[in-house]
């Protein structure tokens, strides 16, 4: 996800210090191993994900071109678009330094109702302003920790009674391109709206 560089101590340092809300806090990964693990298991789960004819089906449902009975979902064309395996690449296909390029997070909750849910929420905008004030860009996922093999990794690390329920991946990132919407005349003014 990153232009090589290495993460300054220093915004390392005030990410880690950022206080934990109730019954939810971020768990930073500092083993290379675990975070390579974790990098891994992610690439592996989409790879699975996307020989899933499910998801493909419910996946073209939501990224089509503009249709004259439905103009909702995302449009079809999102080439420049960054891919999971792009922005979960392996520590070793972005840089052969030992030094820290990106930091692997996971937001964990003590329990996993509804109401954690909400706080995993808010830790994550905390933590991503944080990042942000430091100078450092972010990528999330949680669809993966809904598999076997992204599970088996976070089992390692994240604390009895816990839950794992966002990732975070901190570095400094090539500036990318915006998710494609389409414009305001092709949603809401399309016949279905007049009715």
């Amino acid at each position: 996800m990153g232009k090589n560089r290495i993460l300054p101590k220093k915004s390392l340092n005030a990410i880690r210090i950022s206080p934990p809300s109730e019954d939810c806090h971020v768990n930073w990964i500092d083993s290379t191993e675990v975070e390579k693990g974790i990098l891994g298991a992610i690439l592996t789960a989409e790879k699975d994900r996307q020989l899933d004819k499910h998801y493909a089906r419910e996946n073209a449902t939501w990224t089509h071109p503009i249709r004259v009975r439905s103009r909702d979902g995302v449009p079809a064309n999102m080439d420049k678009m960054l891919s999971i395996s792009q922005l979960w690449a392996p520590i070793e296909a972005l840089s052969p330094s030992p030094e820290k390029t990106t930091l692997i997070g996971l937001v964990e909750t003590f329990g996993n109702r509804p109401i954690q849910w909400v706080r995993a929420g808010f830790t994550l905008a905390s933590t991503l302003i944080q990042a942000s004030k430091n100078g450092l860009d972010a990528a999330i996922i949680n669809h993966p920790l809904q598999t076997p093999v992204v599970q088996a990794q976070v089992e390692a690390v994240v604390k009895p009674g816990n839950t794992a329920q966002i990732i975070i991946r901190l570095g400094v990132a090539e500036r990318a391109p915006s998710t494609p919407r389409r414009s305001l005349v092709d949603v809401m003014m399309h016949p279905g709206f007049r009715q």
